[in-house]
């Protein structure tokens, strides 16, 4: 072995060995605050599990990251979806095919058969439909509850085959519940002395969902292009910056921009009918 090529061999562990050492101490920290999950804590989550996800993928990371990334739902779901939530969890780690091992007793299910069991309980949850009389009907997730479950709705729509009729009915299901949440308002008598009202759009992932709407207005069937339309357009109208909305980022603009240049006529008139509401909104959002 030649003298240059251990080098940089050990190089390249001590660098491994370091971000190692500094992920585990983040993450402990992270562990006594998951523990504790003080109040506004869940405002974070959005960021955490954006931040989460592409460390799956990591050999080096994954196997750190699990455990936190399981933990996440007890900080964010409601008491009635405890359990729900960490179903939603299993499933989407299942999914996502992380470079770690998983737990096995989460594994039994076919994933088919699970991802469409949750989909299916997600959307009996939050999606308003015909009730019984004294029944408590369905009520959408709060936002960080919603980014919880949103990778999995992202991964179900981009991935499911559209040619049989119980796939397009699941991804109906998906956008539905995209939609339910699209149209989260802030409570202006509930945010009093609260920086950002959960149950508002500020903690949404509105840029991943922009652009999860316009590949499906993109790609989808005539019915899924009709529902990711109506989707985008209460998205948009959440970054209208008016009253109990959020104002647009610059990220949403830019995606916005770019739909507006799509090959797709689909996207580009869909692009058109909503863009000058966030423009307007992130101009005045500038302004402030």
């Amino acid at each position: 072995m030649r003298p240059s090529f251990r080098f940089g061999s050990m190089l390249t562990r001590n660098i491994l060995l370091q971000l190692d050492n500094e992920l585990e101490s983040m993450l402990g920290l992270l562990d006594a605050v998951l523990k504790r999950n003080p109040p506004g804590f869940s405002q974070y989550i959005p960021a955490l599990i954006g931040s989460f996800l592409p460390l799956l993928k990591s050999p080096l990371a994954a196997p750190r990251i699990k455990a936190p990334f399981l933990s996440l739902s007890s900080c964010v779901m409601p008491a009635r979806l405890k359990t729900f939530g960490v179903l939603v969890s299993h499933v989407t780690l299942r999914k996502i095919k992380p470079e770690c091992e998983l737990d096995e007793s989460w594994c039994q299910e076919d994933l088919p058969t699970a991802v469409n069991r949750v989909v299916n309980l997600l959307h009996t949850h939050t999606v308003p439909g015909r009730m019984s009389k004294g029944e408590m009907g369905p009520v959408p997730l709060s936002a960080p509850a919603f980014a919880l479950v949103f990778p999995l709705l992202k991964m179900v729509l981009l991935e499911t085959p559209g040619d049989s009729e119980e796939g397009e009915e699941l991804m109906v299901k998906a956008l539905q519940t995209v939609m339910v949440h699209a149209q989260l308002r802030s409570s202006a008598a509930g945010s009093q002395g609260v920086l950002v009202d959960e149950n508002g759009p500020e903690l949404l992932p509105r840029t991943d969902m922009l652009l999860l709407l316009t590949k499906v207005i993109g790609t989808g069937s005539p019915r899924l292009q009709v529902l990711a339309s109506n989707a985008l357009t209460a998205l948009c109208a959440s970054s209208s910056g008016e009253l109990n909305c959020a104002y647009a980022e610059q990220e949403e603009v830019d995606v916005l921009l770019q739909a507006l240049q799509s090959p797709c006529m689909n996207v580009r008139d869909a692009a058109l009918r909503v863009s000058w509401i966030c423009f307007v909104s992130w101009a005045g959002g500038a302004v402030r």
